[in-house]
């Protein structure tokens, strides 16, 4: 099954748990998600991030700069 989220948007939904866990059900919901769509989600890019480790240094990369970005904001 293809992937929901482009690399942006999934770092930027796993940011905003991050920062905000307590808030975890809210976001899934700004993002139109479930609980389980989000863990089929987690499961796709995890199977990427596998194989191909500059996705994954990517994608720790956005999620750090969000979640700086989200640190500002408050």
């Amino acid at each position: 099954m293809p992937k929901r989220f482009s690399i942006n948007v999934f770092a930027s939904l796993t940011a905003e748990i991050a920062e905000q866990p307590a808030e975890v059900d809210a976001i899934r919901r700004k993002y139109g998600i479930s609980e389980a769509e989000h863990h089929e989600e987690s499961q796709r890019w995890t199977d990427d991030f596998a194989t191909n480790d500059e996705l994954r240094k990517r994608y720790l990369g956005i999620v750090q700069r969000y979640r700086g970005y989200l640190k500002t904001r408050r």
